[in-house]
């Protein structure tokens, strides 16, 4: 499921990303359907492709994985696939509930703790 934001971010994609930015968005697709039970499982995808943001990103740049739902509200991403060939990032929240993925944003890296430029 994606955001508003994201649609229009998949809409400027640059090309170079298209094949990067598909083949995760496939994967996850892939993995929701065979998600039966229990919270999101990064473990099931190749080791440091997916993360969470720490907590101390999420405090200071909380507001830049702010993002507004299908549903209308502000939902704050912290889980993200890292993307090659550039540094790019899809931020996504696992919805444990209904066996979804809502995707936030597409893009460029955000800022961190750790690199903050």
């Amino acid at each position: 499921v994606f955001c508003e934001k994201a649609k229009l971010e998949l809409l400027e994609l640059p090309r170079q990303m298209l094949p990067s930015v598909t083949g995760q968005l496939a994967a996850l697709q892939q993995y929701c359907t065979t998600w039966k039970t229990g919270n999101f499982d990064p473990s099931q995808f190749p080791p440091k492709r997916i993360e969470r943001e720490t907590e101390i990103t999420l405090e200071k740049f909380g507001a830049e994985r702010t993002f507004a739902g299908p549903d209308g509200k502000k939902h704050v991403f912290s889980w993200h696939i890292r993307l090659t060939p550039l540094a790019w990032r899809i931020y996504f929240e696992a919805v444990p509930s209904l066996k979804r993925i809502l995707i936030g944003y597409v893009g460029p890296h955000l800022r961190t703790a750790k690199f903050n430029n």
